[in-house]
C-alpha cells in the first residue's frame, strides 16, 4: 500500500563545464523515461528533484556531487518541508 518516493540529490552544476552539463541531459531524460515506464506498471511515483536546487551554492559542496555539512543541513530542510510536511 506504500507509494514509492524518488529523491534526486543536488549537484554543484556551476562547477561543471558546458560539455559536462550537456552530458547530463540525455542521462536525465533516460532516467525520467525509465520512471515513466515503471509508473505504467506500478502506479504513481513521487519524484522530488533537487538536481539544480543548489547549482550556484559552492559553499554547500565538498566536491561537485557531494554535499558538505552545510549543504546536508539545507537539503534536509528541503526534504522535511517538501516530503515530510508536504509543503512543496
Amino acid at each position: 500500500g506504500g507509494r514509492p518516493v524518488v529523491v534526486v540529490p543536488p549537484f554543484y552544476l556551476n562547477g561543471y563545464n558546458r560539455i559536462s552539463k550537456e552530458a547530463f541531459q540525455p542521462k536525465r531524460e533516460r532516467f525520467y523515461k525509465i520512471l515513466s515506464e515503471l509508473e505504467q506498471e506500478i502506479g504513481p511515483i513521487a519524484v522530488y528533484d533537487y538536481f539544480d536546487a543548489f547549482s550556484d551554492k559552492r559553499e554547500f559542496f565538498r566536491d561537485l556531487t557531494h554535499l558538505n555539512v552545510h549543504g546536508a543541513e539545507a537539503f534536509t530542510r528541503l526534504i522535511n518541508r517538501d516530503i515530510i510536511l508536504g509543503r512543496r
